[in-house]
């Protein structure tokens, strides 16, 4: 029986290729939770399970996504806001990165998932390093923005449900990430 995996942010530059490289391996059922199924390629669509959720917060529910999964890769998060139009930026780091995933995490534990894979961010271990002295995942936690503070938020509400359910967790920080038709602060680098 093939593992069942849920994807969220499968629109994304990252979840585009995750999404890719799980479907060209054939071993996975993959399931897909989108805002909108207008931004995936129809051949994606056709190989995948998508369900729309709407917008990621507290409020979202998960129990139809989730039904039979084995593991969840959460990749999707407000990010790479530029000029952010927001009255209250901080709120809404909050509502989609700290209480839409900790809603995620709740409902994933509590339908048998078994891992819960938590794309982060590098910006949780602080803004800068000291010279050839390497950030690592022994470094006390300095998140320097409203971005890396709610996904540090976020962490925490994992670890504590992990905690608590048993559902095993992977956290991963990635630095900046970069490829063909990368965004954010890659694409700015590119235009200069």
């Amino acid at each position: 029986m093939r593992s069942k995996i849920l994807v969220t942010g499968a629109t994304g530059f990252i979840g585009r290729c995750l999404v890719d490289r799980l479907v060209g391996q054939g071993t996975y059922e993959i399931k897909l939770a989108l805002r909108s199924k207008a931004k995936l390629p129809i051949d994606i669509l056709d190989q995948c399970t998508a369900i729309e959720i709407g917008n990621l917060d507290g409020d979202t529910h998960w129990e139809v996504p989730l039904k039979g999964v084995d593991v969840v890769v959460h990749l999707a998060a407000r990010a790479h806001v530029l000029n952010d139009r927001a009255e209250d930026p901080r709120q809404a780091f909050l509502e989609t990165n700290f209480y839409g995933t900790r809603q995620l995490a709740k409902i994933a534990s509590e339908c048998g998932v078994k891992r819960f894979v938590y794309i982060s961010s590098i910006g949780v271990n602080g803004s800068q390093t000291e010279i050839e002295k390497p950030f690592t995942e022994l470094d006390e936690p300095q998140p320097h923005n409203a971005y890396a503070k709610s996904k540090w938020e976020a962490e925490q509400a994992l670890r504590e449900i992990s905690e608590k359910s048993g559902m095993e967790f992977v956290i991963v920080r990635p630095p900046l990430v970069y490829g063909k038709d990368a965004p954010g602060n890659f694409a700015q680098l590119l235009k200069l």
